[in-house]
């Protein structure tokens, strides 16, 4: 046999070799477990290369966030090969070589050889020791380029025949198939692991229902919640059995519609353990059907509710709980709606008195009404907050009360200050003006001191309550209004009607519902709360603390006969704040004041006169001003000035 013969006999043993290695490594990776695919890989190459005589084989595979990066995953090397990294950026190092395996190409040549375009994969090449290579591309299908196989050879020059490749090829594909198995289990079983980690967080158990054969797979999750036992078989008829029979219908009906109607599954019911407790279960599910469109599973997730339920059970036990005493407390509630009307109407007024207390009654009567009231008493005891807790209380109390000092209006601009006036009325008017009355539309309008309007505007007044019209001063137009008026005096209209200074018809207008406020005379009782209340006011403002007011001193406000009713003791209190250094407060009555037990009371008028000159020799007769008379009374400097002139109270002439 000649050296020829002998030559091609060797070859052909090494190719029946190689195709028996082929056959065998292909075999072995048919249904090949995923934990076994990378050591197969690499066993193969080892047997490739010692059947071939190749002294060198790597498996790269790309990196998805970067393709361009090859990750070094599995290779043959002999002891005495070169070092080998962990991974390369296939554009840097091979960017000849990587575009050409992107593209699919298999590459076969000799590093001496390659084209000048390849200059710097020859140099790579030459660095690694390469001296011969066949680089084989993985790709899945006609999917994108996931990484390549080389076989080299680092000792010498080697010439690969085409044949050979062709098989390398096929075993490339064989390599790619096993690590997308492998990529795709890992995939599924991370996804598996997720959605178990999921159900259990939620304490929810997986299942599903094979529908022919009526049998469950089910989660340990599962098992725990039905309380089956771990490894046993679970059946319809065992899921069935432990069903509360008042509800086993419902779930056969679900599970049936679920199954012929293609429909979601969802139903609470009841189940008896194997130990015999009984649990809540809330089961949710979806039918799949096979290629043929028959139903062949459902697939659902189970969770124990039977906690919810009891706290559903608790609450529906104590709403009806409430319900009773609901019914109980409605039959409190008119007792408690007043008190709080009560409450309300008394706002900043202060006192428990049954004078003030009848007068509060009568707020609340006449409040939600639109009819017009009339309040009375002497000067100071609070009119207007009683015209304030009136409006508090009625249906315009989401609007301002208005409130006009009829005493305050200079009798020359009394009109338009009530009515408004157009631009020119009279001299001096340059713009046009809107009055009290026209701002207080849809709301109140308290109209204090009443008694001093002129008796012109008085007629005006009668007008606008009998027919809600009136013009503004200099002009003719009517202008209509829908304004309740509150009105308010501290004099007798009655006397003064008969002594010609009011009008008799606007007076029965007026007294439509009357309040008479009590003096404080009359409501002695109150005056330590009264006391009390203006202190924590003056606190406030004078950065002050009051812990105590000596009996005494409050026995002594209680007998005073208080001609200046609240407005007094108010400014009483106000200044014994103001000389008060500590935290006792001495409340001083006005010069000689004495007690009145015992001695004949005066007269209010006299009261009053005694108590106006004892401000103004107090102040040196300064009636105006800042620290002067009207300001201490708190009176209009106008009001005061009438009431003197009332009075007789003239400046002695040696003081003129």
């Amino acid at each position: 046999m000649t050296r020829e013969d002998n030559k091609l006999q060797g070859e052909l043993e090494e190719r029946l070799r190689f195709e028996i290695l082929l056959a065998d490594i292909s075999a072995r990776f048919v249904n090949l477990p995923a934990s076994m695919v990378d050591s197969a890989i690499e066993d193969s190459q080892r047997r490739i290369c010692e059947c071939l005589g190749l002294e060198f084989s790597a498996l790269w595979q790309w990196t998805e966030d970067s393709p361009q990066f090859l990750t070094l995953t599995h290779i043959f090397t002999p002891p005495w090969g070169p070092e080998h990294p962990y991974g390369i950026n296939g554009l840097e190092e091979f960017p000849w070589t990587y575009g050409k395996l992107v593209n699919g190409e298999t590459l076969c040549f000799s590093t001496e050889e390659l084209p000048s375009e390849a200059q710097r994969d020859q140099d790579s090449f030459r660095h690694f020791g390469v001296k011969s290579t066949v680089v084989l591309p993985f790709r899945a299908g006609q999917g994108p380029f996931l990484g390549a196989v080389s076989f080299n050879m680092l000792s010498r020059e080697r010439a690969w025949a085409q044949d050979m490749v062709q098989r390398l090829k096929l075993l490339a594909q064989v390599f790619t198939n096993a690590l997308e198995r492998k990529r795709s289990e890992r995939a599924l079983l991370l996804s598996e692991e997720r959605l178990s980690l999921a159900a259990d967080s939620a304490q929810a158990g997986l299942w599903e229902l094979n529908i022919t054969d009526q049998t469950f797979w089910v989660t340990e999750r599962a098992r725990s919640i039905f309380q089956y036992p771990m490894g046993a078989d679970i059946t319809m008829d065992m899921v069935e059995s432990s069903v509360h029979p008042d509800d086993l219908p419902r779930l056969r009906q679900a599970i049936k519609a679920s199954i012929t109607k293609n429909e979601p599954l969802f139903i609470d019911y009841r189940i008896t353990t194997a130990d015999g407790v009984q649990k809540w279960i809330s089961s949710s599910g979806r039918p799949y059907r096979n290629s043929a469109g028959e139903p062949e599973r459902v697939l659902g997730v189970s969770i124990d509710i039977s906690e919810r339920k009891r706290t559903e059970r608790q609450l529906r036990e104590r709403m009806q709980e409430i319900e009773v005493l609901k019914k109980a407390l409605e039959k409190e509630n008119l007792v408690l709606q007043k008190e709080i009307q009560s409450r309300d109407a008394r706002g900043n007024i202060v006192g428990r008195s049954p004078e003030i207390k009848t007068v509060l009654d009568k707020v609340e009567l006449v409040a939600p009404t639109d009819a017009t009231v009339l309040i009375g008493g002497e000067t100071g005891v609070g009119k207007e907050l009683i015209a304030r807790a009136v409006h508090r209380l009625s249906t315009r109390k989401n609007r301002p009360l208005f409130v006009v000092n009829c005493a305050s209006l200079p009798p020359t601009l009394v009109e338009s200050e009530l009515f408004g006036r157009e631009k020119g009325a009279y001299t001096g008017a340059m713009t046009r003006m809107i009055g009290r009355f026209e701002a207080a539309h849809e709301t109140t309008l308290f109209l204090d001191e009443i008694s001093e309007l002129p008796l012109e505007i008085q007629a005006k007044l009668l007008r606008v309550l009998e027919e809600g019209s009136f013009e503004r001063l200099g002009s003719s137009k009517t202008v209509q209004v829908d304004v309740r008026i509150i009105a308010a005096s501290n004099q007798d209209l009655e006397q003064l009607v008969n002594e010609g200074k009011f009008r008799k018809d606007l007076f029965y207008r007026l007294n439509v519902f009357s309040v008479e406020v009590p003096a404080l005379r009359q409501r002695a009782e109150d005056i330590p709360a009264l006391v009390w209340a203006f202190v924590k006011q003056y606190e406030e403002k004078m950065g002050k603390r009051i812990d105590n007011i000596p009996q005494a001193c409050m026995e002594r406000l209680q007998r005073h006969n208080w001609p200046g009713n609240v407005r007094e003791l108010r400014n009483l209190v106000e200044r014994a704040m103001i000389v008060c250094a500590g935290r006792t407060l001495n409340i001083d009555l006005p010069p000689g004041f004495q007690d009145q037990l015992g001695v004949e009371a005066p007269t209010l008028q006299d009261t009053e006169r005694n108590h106006i000159i004892s401000v103004l020799e107090q102040t040196g007769w300064r009636i105006s001003g800042q620290g002067g008379a009207a300001e201490i009374l708190g009176l209009k400097r106008t009001t005061l000035q009438s009431k003197m002139k009332k009075l007789a109270i003239r400046r002695p002439q040696a003081d003129a």
